[in-house]
């Protein structure tokens, strides 16, 4: 894998977002590791790369620059440390940033790590 995050490894499709998001699909599966939620669908047969959506709540975080800072943060994590995916992989796979306060990259890139290990 090119350690590139291209359109193509994406989540844009609404359809596809609202069902990993759904309570009552059986596929999906998530997980918590702090300060990244993890909800995922299982793989389908004709997808390469995983698709990736990076959610940081505007509940917690009200300026756009805060949030737009930890989705970078998460983005960098993912794009340097996504050989680490198994081949089964799952074709989609949300992050949803959990945590109160902003967190540096480095302890970022440690729970991305765990994260990619456990899925």
């Amino acid at each position: 894998m090119n350690p590139t995050f291209k359109k193509a490894e994406r989540l844009c499709h609404v359809k596809t977002i609202d069902s990993i998001f759904s309570r009552s699909n059986a596929e999906n599966e998530s997980f918590l590791v702090y300060p990244l939620k993890v909800v995922f669908q299982k793989k389908e047969e004709n997808a390469m790369l995983p698709q990736v959506l990076i959610s940081v709540p505007k509940r917690r975080f009200k300026r756009a620059v805060d949030r737009n800072l930890l989705k970078r943060r998460i983005r960098e994590a993912y794009r340097l440390n996504k050989t680490l995916l198994p081949e089964s992989a799952p074709s989609t796979i949300a992050f949803v940033y959990v945590a109160n306060e902003i967190l540096e990259f480095a302890q970022i890139e440690r729970t991305m790590k765990k994260v990619l290990g456990r899925i």
